[in-house]
């Protein structure tokens, strides 16, 4: 359990079904809003700084805290409420297990604004119960507040590797939204509809049952298209075109504008909200000639040889080799002008032809790495998903496909995570398993885990 970044303790309600580890220890209090709303007051945030003035707090810090033995009516309606428009806030969150949908459009942002304070109305109510249970006198705590208002000590660890460890955060202040923010849900939420992952009443007809939607003017399974039209289902013509605006900043055709954010700004985006995990996976040619996105839970073992097929790729690669001959057709029979413009398109047929050929080889190649079986024979092998080896391992052996994930974040550079699981750093991998068995076998034979992860013991 850590501090946040603001040196504050904060304390959540876990619904059913969720196991924790030491970074996030959980308490089994009889009496729930009491220990809630006192765990989240700012007299626990002041015990706890002379309890343990660190950057972590541990169980036994937690437990020399002392608990009144009764509660109040008060506190239970303030905390029972704080939970309520708690709950609200997850449910508006697409990063969150019991997501709904994006916060309402257009009125959103005065919604949000308005529950923002109400809930730091409340924590003030809180904080008074609770120094009412204490019996703590105005002078002590005019001290106590004014500790707390003293910016706190500056940590050994950077504010990123605090983040990376998997500390806890302080989030009951809930971060104000902008409407170009709202708007930018709205697109994220309509794309997680068109590739499967949300679901919303009468748009069945709208959702890629293969989880694969390409960004290509005039495909049937356009993502930029299939967004606004999503989109207008839900809000209509004149509000999807103010919604996609507003998130992306652009003028000019919807359609294209909407294309250029998917391939860029938006998956960037994205890689940021799922702090470099991300679940929509964007796969390219070399030149980006050809895009797709992928959801990676409705990924198979026949996903890609789905993506070669003449829906995607092969269709692609056929109509840009029809191109290419036609045009040097009229580039023989024209001249002048005229000709220069077919040489033109000639050129430009040929290069996405050449960055399609090259989309087409590294498949082939990611469907036939070189392998040695365990029997020390050579083999090939090709992906399959293994969705609980986690994201970058998962997504690893794409590496010749995923050019924009090192251009959204150059920590994201998978042929690296490749490296590291040929060098044998993820043993426990079922895709360390599937690629280099012998090597995995042999790191099996002295580590326990390792078998219990490969299901060898």
């Amino acid at each position: 359990m850590d501090r946040s970044n603001r040196g504050k303790f904060s304390a959540r309600l876990s619904p059913g079904g969720f196991i924790f580890d030491v970074k996030g220890s959980s308490s089994f209090p009889e009496d729930i809003p009491l220990v809630l709303g006192l765990l989240n007051s700012s007299f626990a945030n002041y015990a706890l700084n002379l309890i343990n003035p660190t950057v972590s707090y541990q169980v036994g810090d937690i437990a020399r805290l002392p608990i009144p033995k009764r509660s109040t009516g008060p506190l239970r309606g303030l905390v029972d409420r704080s939970v309520t428009l708690a709950r609200v806030a997850s449910e508006e969150d697409e990063t969150t297990f019991d997501f709904v949908e994006p916060p309402s459009w257009p009125d959103g942002v005065e919604r949000v604004t308005d529950r923002h304070g109400e809930l730091s109305s409340l924590e003030k109510e809180i904080d008074e119960e609770v120094y009412r249970l204490y019996e703590i006198s105005p002078e002590d705590r005019k001290v106590i507040e004014e500790e707390l208002m003293e910016p706190p000590a500056a940590d050994s660890g950077t504010e990123e590797e605090t983040a990376e460890e998997g500390g806890e955060t302080d989030e009951t202040e809930e971060p104000s939204l902008t409407v170009e923010e709202l708007a930018w849900r709205w697109v994220s939420y309509a794309v997680g509809i068109a590739l499967g992952r949300f679901a919303r009443s009468g748009l069945d007809q709208l959702i890629s049952s293969d989880g694969l939607m390409v960004v290509h003017r005039d495909h049937p399974d356009d993502l930029a298209q299939r967004v606004i039209d999503i989109l207008a289902a839900i809000h209509g013509e004149g509000e999807t075109d103010r919604i996609v605006r507003t998130a992306i900043g652009v003028n000019g055709d919807l359609r294209d504008a909407l294309a250029g954010h998917l391939l860029n700004g938006f998956f960037k985006a994205h890689v940021t909200l799922y702090r470099k995990r991300p679940v929509y996976w964007l796969l390219q040619s070399p030149n980006q000639n050809f895009s797709v996105y992928l959801f990676h839970e409705r990924a198979t073992d026949q996903t890609l040889a789905l993506l070669q097929g003449k829906r995607y790729l092969g269709g692609r690669l056929f109509q840009v080799r029809e191109q290419l001959n036609q045009a040097k057709q009229k580039e023989l029979n024209a001249e002048g002008k005229e000709k220069a413009q077919w040489k033109r398109k000639v050129q430009e047929a040929a290069e996405e032809l050449s960055d399609l050929e090259a989309l087409q080889q590294a498949i082939d190649a990611t469907n036939a790495e070189h392998a040695v079986n365990a029997g020390g024979q050579p083999a090939t092998a090709r992906w399959v998903p293994e969705f609980d080896d986690g994201v970058l391992l998962n997504a690893a052996p794409l590496y010749r496909l995923t050019p924009a994930w090192k251009r959204a974040d150059t920590k994201l550079d998978l042929s690296k995570v490749w490296k590291a699981l040929k060098d044998g750093d993820y043993p426990w991998a079922k895709t360390s398993m599937r690629y280099w068995p012998r090597e995995t076998l042999a790191a099996c034979k002295n580590n326990k885990s390792y078998r219990i992860a490969h299901g060898l013991e």
